[in-house]
């Protein structure tokens, strides 16, 4: 190229429009370029080969795609210069880098052809694929064959007569006559005689063979088959996409992810927003990356939510959203994933979008350093280091007397996750805690102080789940805490496991005793009795001295007045006073009545 202004010349293949020596852009003008053309189909008409390549030449400095594809003819046949293999190599592939078809096939076929240009066989396969994918009947045909041959790529007839039937609805007339035949033979396909006419039909008929064939079809109805299904179609179109990012080949690469992106496929929707947020192949779009994006996401794709919440946060081809990026990590880290739930820590621990809450950012950074991710763990440890220093001021200032200045400190410490100053500042709130708000502090302090694992915080928040004190009663949590800080030798959790483990069994007594009664009063005594035995065994001393009334009036059990002696004595000892309920009164009473009045008329 020659600029104008200083009379520099160098070459732009293309790409290059700014003058090196001047800086003047040497972009030619649509009218200028039109002139180009002119003079090209102009020297064509009056033989003058070397005007026509210049022509061309010219156009394709300044990236026109069929005027590169027209000067790599020339240079591959010698027309109008020397024949130079490397230099069309290079203008085909700079054509087909703008997708135009036809220089992508020749480009398969030099590649193929030519063992200089690299791991020729593999480019060769991807531009043929390229080609195929833009809509070049010929190499719709070639790729149909090398499915067949298996020598490029695996064998494959189903792929065979997808890539063949493409090229003959693009008029590729030998494609048309194998399929006419194959149909009309069921040759690899369902025999169709009205598909055969149809993939006949405006193909020249020349020769003996063709006119008897076409004789033997004969005339009738024509009818387009059914389309050829591949299931994986849409993943090889995004393999092939991915091949051409990685070469490269951004606008190609663009325009295969538009294609598999339209059928819903979460990766090629993924790469067009990264492709938009960084201008690559399609114009630079921050709105519409984080619409593509957003549309990934949906999807359940990873990366895609990602890069969302980042553009929610930063307000990025949009307002901001913060709630919105909070949810999008979240999902990730219920998902697992463990930059979302590093990023959550982030986010609360600097304040970015909401308001700033170390204790959460910790039990974040926890997460993600519990799925393996190293900027969490060294989170944790910077905030640990600071919490330990705070700690220990705070400690000083509590033996100097300086109560309120160590409980600021305190609460500083465990603001930041310090287990030891958030047990310190539940121990504190506690003795002064009346409303449900403050006891639910409380609470809060010593489950940040067991997080954290320590002792007294895990025994304290046992407690306070078994008491329901500033959270709501949850026995199996309880038991559960207890029970740690029981295996610690704890001061006090063992007995209070054990009291706990008696209010379970006399809450399942009660349920026991309680369905007893009920199957008593509708007159199920057999398996009432096995209720109350069960209720007895639990510890209940009520069941204990019914079972004992039923043994003394044989009612549902043989009488045995030694037994129920013994189960009175139980009751009793167990704390039970028969005075202060009617026992034997109620139910009992008159069972006994109906007892003694069956005994009496068995007995007359």
């Amino acid at each position: 190229m020659k600029c104008k202004k200083c009379g520099y010349e160098w070459q732009s293949y293309g790409e290059a429009l700014t003058c090196p020596g001047c800086g003047a852009h040497a972009a030619l003008t649509q009218s200028e370029k039109q002139t180009l053309w002119e003079e090209a189909y102009e020297a064509e008409k009056i033989k003058d080969t070397a005007l026509r390549a210049r022509c061309y030449h010219a156009l394709a400095e300044q990236g026109d795609e069929k005027a590169a594809y027209a000067y790599a003819e020339c240079l591959r046949r010698g027309v109008g210069v020397e024949p130079n293999a490397g230099e069309a190599v290079f203008w085909y592939r700079a054509s087909a880098g703008r997708m135009y078809p036809a220089a992508a096939y020749r480009l398969s076929i030099a590649l193929a052809e030519d063992s200089r240009f690299g791991d020729s066989k593999k480019q060769a396969l991807f531009w043929l694929r390229v080609a195929a994918e833009l809509g070049d009947a010929e190499a719709s045909f070639a790729l149909a064959r090398a499915y067949e041959d298996g020598e490029l790529v695996a064998p494959s007839h189903r792929h065979a007569l997808f890539w063949l039937t493409r090229a003959a609805k693009a008029g590729h007339g030998e494609a048309r006559l194998l399929l006419a035949r194959s149909y009309f033979e069921g040759d690899g396909v369902e025999k169709n005689l009205a598909a055969a006419r149809y993939f006949m039909k405006n193909v020249p008929v020349s020769g003996l063979r063709m006119k008897l064939f076409s004789r033997r079809l004969g005339a009738g109805e024509c009818e387009e088959p059914a389309e050829i299904v591949l299931p994986a179609r849409e993943e090889e179109r995004l393999s092939l996409g991915n091949e051409a990012e990685t070469a490269g080949e951004y606008g190609i690469a663009s325009a295969l992810y538009f294609h598999a992106a339209r059928t819903g496929n979460a990766d090629a929707t993924y790469r067009l927003g990264v492709f938009y947020e960084e201008g690559r192949g399609v114009p630079h779009s921050p709105t519409e990356a984080r619409r593509r994006y957003g549309i990934a996401a949906k999807a359940g794709h990873i990366q895609a939510t990602l890069r969302l919440a980042d553009f929610l946060l930063n307000a990025i081809g949009g307002d901001a959203d913060p709630q919105l990026a909070v949810k999008c990590y979240g999902e990730l880290e219920n998902a697992g994933v463990a930059e979302g739930a590093y990023r959550l820590g982030e986010m609360y621990r600097e304040g970015k979008g909401v308001a700033i809450d170390v204790p959460l950012a910790i039990r974040h950074y926890k997460t993600a350093a519990k799925l393996g991710h190293e900027g969490a763990a060294r989170a944790l440890e910077a905030l640990k280091g600071d919490a330990d220093a705070v700690y220990e001021k705070a400690c000083v200032l509590e033996e100097r007397g300086e109560m309120n200045a160590a409980l600021a400190a305190y609460r500083a410490a465990a603001e930041m996750g310090h287990a030891g100053s958030a047990y310190a500042m539940g121990v504190f709130l506690e003795k002064t805690a009346a409303k449900p708000s403050e006891r639910k502090e409380v609470f809060t302090y010593y489950r940040t102080a067991a997080e954290g694992g320590h002792i007294g915080g895990i025994f304290r928040l046992g407690l306070c789940y078994s008491r329901g004190y500033g959270v709501e009663r949850n026995y199996s949590a309880a038991n559960s805490l207890l029970g740690i800080a029981a295996k610690r030798n704890y001061e006090g959790a063992k007995e209070e496991l054990d009291a706990l483990k008696a209010r379970k069994y006399r809450r399942a007594a009660r349920r026991f005793y309680s369905i007893s009664s009920v199957l008593y009063r509708k007159g199920n005594v057999a398996e009432a009795v096995k209720f109350r035995n069960i209720a007895a065994k639990l510890g209940s001393a009520r069941a204990m001295y019914v079972l004992g009334c039923h043994l003394e009036f044989g009612d549902g059990l043989p009488a045995d007045r030694v037994k129920a002696g013994a189960w009175y004595t139980r009751a009793s000892q167990a704390g039970f006073d028969p005075a202060k309920g009617d026992l034997k009164g109620g139910f009992l009473r008159e069972r006994k009545k109906l007892i003694l009045a069956k005994r009496n008329a068995t007995e007359k």
